[in-house]
């Protein structure tokens, strides 16, 4: 499973995020952090991750196998 990760981008790069998802066809999981990036209204919005995600959001990462994040300094509390 592909996953992407993604922080606090500007608006060019958050429409760059949103047509990589989409070319990919893979979840997109925003961090705290990126509350305005990606809605729940987008098709591949998967969630929030981190200590304040839901479990199963945080299993999904856990058994990707290419994680590609972008923006991000993947902090222990993401």
């Amino acid at each position: 499973m592909k996953i992407l990760i993604c922080d606090k981008l500007d608006k060019i790069t958050i429409e760059e995020l949103q047509k990589l998802g989409r070319q990919m066809d893979v979840p997109v999981f925003p961090t705290w952090n990126a509350l305005d990036t990606v809605s729940s209204d987008y098709k591949y919005y998967a969630g929030r991750i981190g200590t304040y995600g839901g479990a199963g959001r945080n299993f999904g990462i856990q058994n990707s196998n290419l994680v590609i994040c972008l923006g991000s300094r993947i902090s222990g509390r993401i």
